[in-house]
């Protein structure tokens, strides 16, 4: 699938704070999961391409959802 310019630069934009949010979700989810008894499934990273996806098929309006 070919990403639209627009797109590859917003998602480089949020490139550099994809981990950091993602250890902070995941430590939150951690600690919820071990309370309530429920096994934790590895969060992930959506890629570039998953994301564009997403957005051109519209399954999301925009970037913003």
């Amino acid at each position: 699938m070919i990403t639209s310019a627009q797109l590859l630069n917003k998602y480089r934009s949020v490139e550099p704070y994809l981990e950091i949010i993602q250890k902070r979700v995941r430590d939150s989810l951690l600690v919820l999961c071990e309370e309530e008894g429920y096994a934790l499934v590895a969060a992930r990273i959506k890629t570039l391409e998953s994301v564009s996806e997403k957005v051109e098929t519209v399954r999301f309006d925009g970037w913003s959802n």
